[in-house]
């Protein structure tokens, strides 16, 4: 009975937590809660048993502390290591925890013996360059005897080390009154259709009940009874369901109606199956937990927990340094993929290439997207070459290794820049040596008709097997920030031919101009993050549901999407204004609006549409995992307009969630009124421009950070008259670029100005400044304008020059990581 197993989980937590409290000697010793005898080798494989010796062996060279680790040198021979057997307590929560270094595609497993191994649950491991900590979250189930495995099937070498198993959450009880409902429905409340609701006797996972959700398509849920919880810190919920997928798990608090925190749609289960929710909870002390329907399924909850997370209030790191992006109040805008600017965020950098070509290539004679297949390559049988790179920023040298499926004849050329020398050459690879080269193409002939190229690689020798999609670089460096927002992926400003699914890229695709969306998604998997998206302004509803479809299958359930029509519809200039020509266009047509004025119809279609398009991806995904932007120019009589056009179409019953502007500060410096004056500028007048305003006295332009953030906090007491709409960026930082608006050229001395400043540290200190400003007016999410790029007339856009500087070398990139852990979610 669970009471019983909630005695014994008791009796056992204090005995372990007696444990802990001794002083054990050496430091390698296992702590007293570790169930795994000999968890870091230093024994050898004492109570372990080797069944591939040539392959296993104990690693002397390598460790994470003591002197040893557990070495699995990969090889075509399967091999794995397996503890002695591990008593357990049936039906408990266990976690399992080891420290990892090495390539990716070992295994570590918890089994059972049924006559054979028979896996409760498994971990594929990722590669990592340094020590890092892995960890498996199970349950026991009927047994009480298991054993853990270390396994290799594949051509990788790896080191295992200070392997840990105990009790999960051990140290924290469940907050939780009746989480299996035991008690019937003591400690909740039923809300809605009673008959949608009930206690089972006849379905559980332990003890003798759980809660069942007859759906009928009436709307029901039960609400547990108030949790008190820590403000600005992280929990767990997690909770076993079997059933139909549809039904809600919900995070909620109360703020004159449920307001949700964090929400899971559960997916279809024949069997009991775990799931989790991982939250922040913000500044709020108290939450409840609410289990909904409306869908017309059927499901049965057991066995709800409610605890702090690990490393709860910890810092959530950042560029390399671990850690975690659940109370950042930052998210990024991702700069753009391109075959030029030495940014590479995949292992294969095939996926930066610009384009394919006929004829040897020549800039602006790429092969059009409708020319190649669904996944960008050359059709069956046709011949042509690929640009992987093109005219680097910086050149490159190093050992490079090119791989492809199907039958075709590969070869390789630098266009003139540097040399490539080919050091090995077989069937589909080829291994060469690059010095200061800046184009890449493949030469692609003899495409077989019947088995064509496909899956071109193009990797540093180091990363050949490297299996994963995104460099670890890359991730490191971003992983802090809380969603990511792909308008550059996604190619909105620059792309005007996307309108149908036949325009977008399949998944997997090998060209990138826009993103194909599997990698979108598989990279807010990775880094936990949420995925907004900036659908093309002339998307079809064929394409809306196909990207909803695909988000709302494939991104983790614990994660939201952010929807956003187009990027600066408003924008009268450069790339954006064919965005507003053509909004302004499809109002006239559908009789929406008729001014005559671009700038007074284009935002009356934007809306519209928008309440269309958010009303899609809600259908697709549910309402709780959706947020519906709009962004519009900071002008607080515009954000006044654009929101009542909004309401004024609701059609589908979507709502306004979300306000966004890009508040930059500095840009108009670079007008030509200030030419003269600036020029001569040192960067001690810059920056005291930019943090003070008292260079250009009088001045009525955004030239410094507190005049920017006065307009955003009108904007800010305007959004305030919408209920459930909240303020947020969807761009910001500095906007220093020569704006050249008399049609002069380049003035040298200004872009040599603009582009110390972004260099210098004063710069990452009026980041922070500028943040603290934000904060204050009550503002809430902030979304930095971007990630990696070159500095030049143009603009200095990124928070990193480059992907190889260091946070000392960055000092915005800095700033940003250090705010982000020192201003935690203040709502």
């Amino acid at each position: 009975m669970k009471q019983g197993l909630k005695r014994a989980g008791m009796l056992l937590m204090a005995l372990l937590l007696m444990l802990a409290s001794v002083q054990l000697s050496p430091p390698r010793t296992a702590t007293a809660a570790n169930l795994i005898t000999n968890n870091g080798f230093e024994s050898g494989f004492t109570n372990w048993n080797n069944t591939n010796s040539s392959n296993i062996t104990v690693g002397t060279s390598e460790f994470r502390s003591g002197s040893k680790s557990a070495r699995i040198q990969g090889s075509a021979s399967w091999g794995a290591l397996q503890s002695a057997s591990i008593a357990v307590t049936p039906n408990t929560n266990y976690a399992f925890t080891y420290y990892y270094k090495g390539g990716a595609g070992l295994r570590a497993v918890v089994c059972y013996d049924n006559g054979s191994w028979q896996e409760i649950q498994a971990d594929n491991v990722t590669a990592a360059s340094n020590w890092t900590q892995r960890t498996i979250q199970f349950n026991s189930g009927s047994h009480s005897s298991i054993f853990v495995i270390l396994q290799d099937s594949g051509n990788v070498t790896g080191y295992f080390d200070d392997l840990n198993l105990d009790v999960d959450g051990a140290a924290a009880p469940n907050l939780l009154a009746n989480p299996g409902f035991e008690m019937n429905l003591q400690n909740w409340a039923s809300f809605g259709t009673p008959s949608v609701i009930s206690v089972s006797s006849s379905e559980y996972r332990s003890g003798s009940k759980s809660l069942r959700m007859a759906g009928t398509g009436s709307w029901g849920s039960l609400q547990s009874n108030a949790i008190a919880v820590n403000a600005n810190t992280n929990y767990t919920l997690t909770y076993y369901y079997k059933g139909g997928s549809g039904l809600r798990v919900a995070i909620c608090y109360d703020d004159g109606g449920w307001k949700d925190i964090q929400a899971d749609a559960t997916l279809s289960a024949a069997g009991w199956t775990q799931r989790t929710v991982q939250f922040n909870t913000g500044a709020r002390t108290s939450i409840f937990i609410v289990l909904q329907d409306s869908t017309g399924v059927t499901g049965h909850f057991d066995d709800l927990k409610l605890a702090p997370a690990s490393g709860s209030g910890g810092d959530p790191g950042g560029g390399g340094s671990g850690g975690s992006n659940a109370t950042s109040a930052v998210g990024t805008n991702l700069s753009e993929i391109n075959s030029y600017d030495n940014h590479f965020p995949f292992v294969n950098m095939a996926f930066n290439s610009l384009g394919w070509f006929t004829n040897y290539p020549s800039w602006g004679q790429e092969l059009s997207a409708n020319q190649l297949t669904g996944t960008k390559y050359l059709p069956a049988g046709t011949n042509g070459y690929l640009a992987v790179f093109w005219d680097l920023k910086q050149a490159i040298s190093g050992s490079y290794v090119v791989k492809w499926d199907g039958s075709a004849t590969v070869s390789l050329d630098s266009n003139g820049s540097g040399s490539i020398s080919v050091t090995s050459s077989a069937a589909n690879r080829i291994a060469f040596n690059a010095s200061n080269i800046r184009f890449l193409f493949l030469r692609v002939q003899n495409n077989s008709s019947s088995n064509p190229i496909s899956n071109i690689r193009v990797t540093k020798a180091a990363d050949e097997n490297n299996t994963n999609l995104f460099a670890q670089s890359f991730i490191d460096d971003w992983k802090s920030f809380k969603y990511f927002r792909f308008m550059d992926w996604m190619t909105t400003n620059s792309n005007q031919s996307v309108a149908g699914p036949a325009d977008y890229p399949d998944p997997g695709a090998l060209i990138n101009h826009p993103v194909s969306i599997d990698k979108m998604v598989a990279l807010c998997n990775q880094t936990n993050a949420d995925m907004w998206i900036t659908i093309p302004v002339k998307a079809s509803d064929a394409l809306v549901d196909e990207l909803a479809q695909y988000a709302a299958t494939h991104l983790n359930s614990g994660l939201q999407v952010y929807v956003e029509l187009g990027n600066e519809v408003w924008n009268m200039a450069g790339p954006f204004v064919w965005q507003q020509q053509y909004a302004a266009a499809e109002a006239r047509r559908l009789s929406l609006s008729n001014t005559g004025n671009n700038w007074e119809d284009a935002p009356v279609w934007y809306a519209w549409r928008s309440e269309q398009i958010h009303d899609r991806f809600e259908s697709k995904l549910g309402a709780a995992r959706v947020q519906n932007v709009i962004a519009w120019q900071t002008e607080a009589w515009w954000v006044n307009k654009v929101l009542d056009y909004y309401n004024n179409y609701n059609e589908g019953g979507a709502n306004a969630e979300m306000m966004a502007t890009a508040p930059y500060f500095g840009g108009d410096l670079g007008l030509a009124k200030y030419e003269s004056t600036v020029q001569n500028w040192t960067l001690n007048d810059l920056f005291q421009e930019l943090r003070y305003g008292t260079k250009l006295a009088g001045d009525t332009e955004l030239t410094y950070i507190d005049r920017s953030i006065a307009k955003a906090q009108e904007v800010k007491a305007t959004i305030d008259n919408y209920p459930g709409v909240v303020y947020i960026t969807y761009e910001g930082g500095q906007h220093l670029t020569e704006v050249n608006d008399d049609g002069s050229g380049e003035n040298t001395a200004i872009t040599s100005l603009f582009t110390s400043a972004n260099r210098d540290a004063r710069m990452g200190d009026l980041y922070t400044y500028y943040l603290d400003r934000w904060k204050a007016i009550g503002g809430r999410y902030f979304t930095n304008f971007s990630t990696v790029g070159p500095y030049s007339k143009y603009g200095s856009w990124a928070v990193k020059e480059s992907e190889t500087h260091t946070r000392a070398q960055s000092p915005k990139y800095d700033k940003l990581l250090s705010w982000i852990v020192n201003n935690p979610k203040w709502w």
